[in-house]
């Protein structure tokens, strides 16, 4: 796709109405689609899991925080990265030696002041090396509000599910997980709360139905195939 649109834009700009150059993709711009091409692949695919198979109640949460988690490993990625060195520390107590009193009129540069003199000149200069923008940092700088706000998003959505009844009714109804899972996820004041919601809700909705018993069931009826004579 990329030397489909740089050939487009190539042709375009040498036409008389055509693109011009500041709307063509440059390289710092294919850096970017790049980026966030690799950011949004856990999305397609969570869509092309479920355009298979349906998104279920008991899937969704394990999806949300399969998409969060790559969110926050991509800030984490997109953070700025401090190499700085450290501002130097005092060093432990030493004993005051004294200058022999021939001379006291004199003054004595220390090795450990030029020693500290120098640490300090290079802590400057690594603060002003870092401090110079670059196009990596321009990029992240413009993606990591996007992804934050992703996050957030997501979060506002998982809360919403963990407050509504029916999911809950349907991880204890799920084989897999049942009330073992909120044993392991959830406190015990969380795990008595959802386990009443759901002996209410079983109690006001299906506790009065009739349910067949095995003797009600009947049998299956198996069709046999005659071979031929």
């Amino acid at each position: 796709m990329k030397k489909s649109v740089d050939l487009y834009c190539l042709q375009s700009t040498a036409e008389k109405d055509g693109l011009s150059r500041d709307d063509s993709l440059t390289a710092d711009d294919w850096a970017v689609l790049s980026e966030i091409r690799d950011i949004l692949r856990p999305f397609v695919e969570v869509t092309k899991a479920y355009e298979r198979n349906g998104p279920t109640l008991s899937g969704v949460i394990g999806a949300m925080g399969f998409l969060v988690d790559g969110l926050q490993e991509n800030l984490e990625r997109l953070s700025p990265v401090t190499d700085m060195a450290p501002p130097p520390t005092p060093s432990r107590p030493q004993r005051n030696i004294k200058l022999p009193s021939h001379l006291q009129q004199f003054h004595v540069d220390l090795l450990t002041s030029q020693r500290t003199a120098s640490s300090e000149a290079a802590f400057s200069q690594a603060s002003t090396a870092i401090e110079e923008p670059t196009a990596e940092t321009t990029m992240a700088q413009a993606l990591r509000p996007s992804i934050n706000a992703a996050i957030v998003k997501l979060q506002e959505y998982n809360a919403l599910l963990h407050d509504s009844p029916a999911y809950w009714i349907t991880m204890i109804l799920h084989p897999g997980h049942r009330v073992r899972w909120m044993d392991l996820c959830l406190s015990q004041q969380s795990r008595d709360t959802h386990v009443a919601t759901f002996k209410r809700c079983f109690q006001s909705q299906y506790a009065h139905l009739d349910v067949p018993t095995v003797e009600d069931t009947p049998e299956p009826v198996i069709m046999s195939k005659k071979r031929p004579t």
